[in-house]
């Protein structure tokens, strides 16, 4: 019996090592393996692990230092990508090194290149799977040098002469909207019908936007902002309902028309929460540098901002539109906007 044990061990582990490879061949994914053990990289391998539907199967991270890692998604050192990717079945390689002097493997990484395995930069795989620009382990260069961030004049130009036959038409249509609702707003509680607030527009220039007034008339400072959300204790009972249609965003044509907003772009903030959150959300100016929208990226992808971090992620959002920006894209957004509002799909 004792003399079986040596052979018996070798054959066990051989024939576990070849069910596993025939798993790996017979799962059409495609097997993705992340250097890096930092923030980013467990951004990318959460995402990949809770994505559903997805073409890819997450194997795992490598990373310098492996005992005792933060990281929980760490399963080897940087020195075992060839011997990994070839047990693994490793079909893409995700660069999301924090520090790359003295640990960036070349030699490994041009092995993987040249037989076959795609290398791709952390934050430009996180942006093509997620829709949203990671701002975790982002710095200028990756910005600067990227592709995107195009302002074709044919483009902007088209799109100004859809704001403004769209938010012609959207005037006329909804007149009688706005003959009645005001009286409405009046009737049910006490305060002007149009809410008049000071929001940041393009290049930080100020405007007056205007809504139907869906809360409690409080007559305090117009650049004072509380965080809100859909279920706001402010809420009036006609304001629930006209937020709940969208027509509290009527009066927003207006401001469309006269070239304020456009109608798909990032939301503009007040001026209170934009000092605050300008102190927390890296490269926050930057959403400023196109006119701010009705609806966009962040709204069909994301929700309400109650919070600084909620803010950091509502930004990766209106920075991936900012750099990819493109009329197919603003017809996707509106097409979303549209199952969210009237088939009530989506985000809110």
């Amino acid at each position: 019996m004792n003399a079986i044990h040596p052979i018996a061990a070798p054959d066990e582990r051989r024939k576990r090592e070849a069910r596993q490879r025939a798993a790996i061949r017979d799962d059409p994914r495609r097997g993705v393996i992340i250097l890096g053990g930092g923030q980013l990289a467990a951004t990318i391998a959460s995402h990949l692990k809770n994505a559903t539907h997805s073409r890819y199967r997450f194997v795992g991270c490598l990373d310098g230092a492996v005992a005792g890692h933060a990281n929980g998604f760490v399963i080897g050192s940087l020195k075992h990508l060839r011997e990994i990717a070839a047990q693994r079945g490793i079909d893409c390689v995700i660069v999301a090194l924090s520090e790359r002097r003295g640990v960036f493997p070349a030699e490994d990484l041009l092995f993987c290149r040249t037989n076959g395995i795609r290398v791709e930069d952390g934050v430009t795989f996180y942006e093509r799977v997620s829709g949203r620009i990671p701002l975790a382990g982002l710095n200028p260069s990756s910005l600067i040098f990227s592709d995107g961030f195009n302002r074709l004049r044919v483009t902007m130009i088209c799109k100004r002469f859809i704001d403004v036959l769209v938010s012609c038409v959207g005037l006329m249509v909804a007149l009688p909207v706005f003959l009645v609702l005001p009286i409405v707003i009046r009737l049910d509680s006490r305060g002007p019908a149009i809410f008049r607030q000071e929001r940041v527009g393009q290049h930080g220039r100020s405007f007056r936007f205007l809504k139907f007034r869906t809360m409690r008339w409080e007559p305090r400072s117009n650049g004072d902002q509380r965080w809100t959300n859909e279920r706001d204790a402010r809420l009036t009972r006609v304001g629930r309902l006209i937020r709940r249609l969208r027509l509290d965003e009527l009066p927003q044509l207006w401001n469309v028309l006269k070239g304020d907003l456009c109608f798909v772009g990032p939301r503009p903030d007040v001026p209170s929460l934009r000092d605050t959150l300008k102190e927390g959300v890296p490269y926050y100016s930057l959403r400023t540098a196109i006119k701010p929208g009705i609806t966009g990226w962040a709204q069909v992808r994301y929700h309400y901002v109650s919070s600084v971090q909620q803010g950091i992620e509502r930004h990766e959002f209106d920075l991936y539109y900012i750099k990819n920006m493109s009329l197919l894209l603003d017809l996707r957004i509106l097409v979303e906007t549209f199952k969210i509002v009237v088939l009530g799909q989506g985000a809110r």
